[in-house]
C-alpha cells in the first residue's frame, strides 16, 4: 500500500464486508426462532420456551465472542487472520444449521456467535490501521460505516422475510451464508492491500504514545459514557413502545424519514472530519436532548402529537450515528495500540447491557430531558480549554 494514498479501495471493502456481515447476522437473527418454531429441524419443531432460551443464550454469546475475538487478534493472530476466521466460521455456521439435528444447534449457534465476535471488533481494527497516516478522517469513515451497518441491518431482515415460502424458513440462512462467503472472498481480495500491522498480534507492537494502563482506562471511560448514551436511546423506543394508543402506521413514516436522516448524515461525512470531536459529539447530544424534549412534549399531549415522536425518532438516529463514531475515533486514535481489538470489544459489549438500564431509566422519563441539555452545555465548556481542544481534535 502507498503509505502517501489514502487507502479508497480497501476502506470501501472493508465497509461493503462489514455490510455483509450485518446483512449475514440480521437475516439469520430475524428467522432463527421462526424457524425453529414453525419448521424445525428435520420436521421436529421446537416449543417456544426452548426456543427463547437458546436465543438468548446465542445473544450472550455473541458479545462473549466479541471479547474472545478482540482478545485473539491482539494477542495471537492479528485483526486480519481473525476477520478471516470469523467469516469462515459463520458461513459454516449459517449453511449448515437448517440441515442438522436439533441437539446440533445449540452447538452451531455458538460457532456463529464465535465468528461474529471475530468479525466485529477486528473489522474497525483493520480500519483504523488502515488510516493510521490519515488520523482526521476517521471520524467521517465511522459515520459512514454506521449508516453501512444501519441499512445492511434492515437489508438482512427484509431479504429473510421475502425468502420465506410455504413457511421453509431456512431459505434466510442460505442467504446469510452465501453473504458471509462473500465477506470471507472480499477479505481475501484485499489481504495485499492491508496495513502490515493487520497481520501482527498488536501485543507486539508498541506504538502507543501512553502507557497500556491510560489507554485501557480511557477505553471503559469511552464505552462507559456509550453505555450511558445506548441505554438512553434505548429508554425512549421502550416508553414509546409501552403506549397503545400510538398509531403503528407511523412505521412507513418514520422509515421515509430514516432516509432523510441517512442522507443529511451523508453531507455530515463530507466534512465533519474538519470539525473537532468535541463539537461533533455536542451537536450529538444537543441533538439527542431535543428528542427527548419531544417525548416530554408528546406525553403531556396524551401521545396525540405524532409527528413530534417521528421527529423524536430521527433525531435520536443521527445524534446515535455520529455521537458513537466519536466513541469509536477516540478510541481508534488514543487507546494502546495493543490492545486495540480488545478496546473495540470492550466498546461494542457495552451496548449488550444497555436495554437492561434502559428499562431502569424508563421510570425517570422527563427527568431525561436534562441529560441532553446538561451534557451538551458541559461538552461546550470543556472545549474552551484549550488542551483538550488539542487533545480530542
Amino acid at each position: 500500500m502507498n503509505s502517501g494514498s489514502f487507502p479508497k479501495s480497501s476502506i470501501l471493502g472493508l465497509l461493503i464486508a462489514n455490510g455483509l456481515e450485518r446483512i449475514a447476522y440480521y437475516a439469520f437473527r430475524s428467522m432463527f426462532v421462526l424457524f425453529l418454531v414453525y419448521q424445525g429441524t428435520n420436521g421436529e419443531v421446537w416449543e417456544q420456551e426452548k426456543t427463547f432460551a437458546l436465543y438468548a443464550e446465542f445473544t450472550m454469546f455473541v458479545y462473549i465472542g466479541i471479547l474472545i475475538g478482540g482478545l485473539l487478534a491482539d494477542l495471537i493472530t492479528g485483526s486480519f487472520y481473525a476477520t478471516l476466521l470469523g467469516g469462515v466460521f459463520t458461513a459454516i455456521g449459517f449453511i449448515s444449521i437448517g440441515y442438522v439435528d436439533s441437539d446440533m444447534i445449540q452447538g452451531i449457534s455458538i460457532l456463529i456467535a464465535l465468528g461474529t465476535g471475530l468479525m466485529r471488533p477486528n473489522i474497525l481494527s483493520l480500519i483504523t490501521l488502515q488510516l493510521q497516516k490519515f488520523p482526521n478522517k476517521l471520524k467521517s469513515i465511522f459515520i459512514a460505516q454506521y449508516l453501512v451497518i444501519n441499512l445492511s441491518a434492515a437489508i438482512g431482515a427484509m431479504l429473510a422475510g421475502l425468502l420465506i415460502t410455504d413457511n421453509i424458513y431456512s431459505n434466510s440462512f442460505i442467504l446469510a451464508a452465501c453473504c458471509s462467503a462473500l465477506c470471507c472472498l472480499i477479505i481475501t481480495l484485499l489481504r495485499k492491500k492491508m496495513s502490515d500491522e493487520a497481520f501482527i498480534a498488536n501485543r507486539k507492537t508498541n506504538s502507543s504514545e501512553q502507557g497500556i494502563y491510560k489507554g485501557v482506562l480511557l477505553t471503559f471511560g469511552v464505552a462507559a459514557l456509550s453505555l450511558l448514551f445506548w441505554s438512553l436511546w434505548e429508554a425512549a423506543d421502550v416508553i414509546i413502545s409501552e403506549k397503545d394508543n400510538i398509531d403503528m402506521t407511523l412505521n412507513g413514516i418514520v422509515n421515509s424519514l430514516t432516509v432523510l436522516a441517512s442522507s443529511i448524515i451523508l453531507l455530515i461525512v463530507f466534512w465533519c472530519y474538519k470539525i473537532k470531536s468535541m463539537t461533533i459529539l455536542s451537536m450529538g447530544l444537543l441533538m439527542f436532548s431535543l428528542g427527548w424534549f419531544l417525548i416530554d412534549y408528546s406525553i403531556t399531549n396524551d401521545w396525540q402529537v405524532s409527528k413530534t415522536i417521528i421527529v423524536m425518532m430521527a433525531l435520536h438516529s443521527i445524534a446515535e450515528v455520529i455521537c458513537s463514531a466519536v466513541f469509536l475515533s477516540i478510541i481508534a486514535t488514543k487507546s494502546d495500540k495493543r490492545v486495540l481489538s480488545t478496546s473495540f470489544a470492550v466498546f461494542l459489549i457495552a451496548s449488550y447491557f444497555s436495554g437492561f438500564f434502559a428499562n431502569l431509566l424508563v421510570d425517570t422519563e422527563v427527568k431525561l430531558i436534562t441529560f441532553g441539555i446538561v451534557s451538551g452545555l458541559v461538552v461546550f465548556g470543556l472545549m474552551s480549554i484549550p488542551k483538550l481542544q488539542q487533545k480530542f481534535a
